[in-house]
């Protein structure tokens, strides 16, 4: 199910209990975030990427608290193989490293084994990477008990194969960004 403002009326019974067990993170949400945060770190201003994703934070009620936060290690690879990249070169590279740990540890981490992921490869199928495999195996097993959980990202993969099961919440960061803003009008 995808989060559109226009279909939830009240936050504490249409939002709140999908945050409830944990918001499964996207390594399209972490790294514009973060690279929005090293950005100000070093620019000493804002960035609007990371600013959107403030801003939704906020509305649903998660600034300042990455606990709920859920990443397989899988993201965490993906994510740090995009700092390393991009950031290793940096005089000040063991600071900013230090900068997104301070964050990084506070999230809770979900384990996800092999025969798994490579049960969610769909053959022909667009979806090869890794990190989102590891979200489909978590979200999965949440719907298979019943359960609810959201998933924060930009891939619009993630709402096409959850679109039609009410345990899953996609929220997409980058769609309910506008959203929030004409609403607010």
């Amino acid at each position: 199910m995808f989060l559109d403002i226009y279909d939830f009326k009240d936050y504490i019974d249409d939002i709140s209990p999908y945050l409830k067990h944990g918001v499964l993170i996207d390594t399209s949400v972490l790294i514009p975030f973060f690279d929005g945060l090293i950005f100000e770190y070093n620019q000493h201003k804002d960035d609007d990427e990371k600013q959107k994703i403030h801003y939704v934070l906020k509305w649903l009620k998660l600034q300042k608290n990455w606990q709920p936060f859920l990443v397989t290690p899988h993201i965490l690879s993906e994510f740090f193989k995009h700092v390393k990249d991009c950031y290793s070169g940096y005089a000040n590279f063991n600071d900013i490293v230090t900068l997104i740990f301070k964050d990084i540890k506070k999230m809770s981490d979900v384990q996800v084994n092999k025969d798994d992921i490579l049960n969610k490869v769909e053959l022909g199928r667009s979806v090869m990477e890794v990190g989102d495999l590891s979200i489909f195996c978590v979200a999965d097993s949440y719907f298979v008990k019943k359960e609810k959980i959201s998933i924060l990202t930009k891939d619009r993969d993630f709402q096409e194969r959850y679109q039609d099961i009410k345990e899953i919440l996609v929220i997409n960061y980058a769609e309910l960004y506008p959203n929030l803003l004409y609403k607010q009008l």
